[in-house]
């Protein structure tokens, strides 16, 4: 199932981010949006793998204890519309899947402080494709 889809905006260098353990940066996606925290963990003994933690950062995105949550909220793939339950039958795509699997528009945020700040030296946000960063470098 192909969850969500989008990109991502760093930081800072994601390369140097990945070294250290500790990826900053903003989601721009179908389902996830604002400020996250990807953290490495310390490996335990026997582990064969690193882990690492997804953390949502405290921004005007983050959902309160009481939310709904956004598995439960958005549960089918973006891709086909079809829930897990669907893909395991091996159900094709319904016609209502294309409306299911369309992007969600952002909602409208207050623009004041951004007005404000455009008169300031603007820098064009750099947006990656969500993965691991690639060797290459820019």
């Amino acid at each position: 199932m192909i969850s969500d889809r989008g990109t991502w905006t760093p930081e800072s260098d994601p390369h140097k981010g990945y070294a250290k353990g500790h990826l900053d940066f903003d989601l721009h996606r179908e389902k996830l949006h604002g400020r996250w925290h990807l953290v490495r963990m310390r490996p335990r003994e026997g582990e064969r793998h690193e882990n690492w933690l997804l953390i949502k950062g405290k921004d005007e995105e983050a959902r309160g204890p009481r939310d709904r949550d956004i598995l439960e909220e958005k549960p089918r793939s973006v891709a086909t519309g079809r829930s897990m339950e669907e893909i395991a039958a091996g159900k094709e795509k319904t016609s209502s899947a294309k409306a299911a699997a369309r992007p969600v528009p952002a909602k409208p945020q207050d623009n004041s402080k951004a007005k404000a700040q455009s008169k300031q030296k603007i820098q064009k946000p750099v947006t990656r494709p969500l993965g691991r960063p690639s060797e290459s470098k820019d």
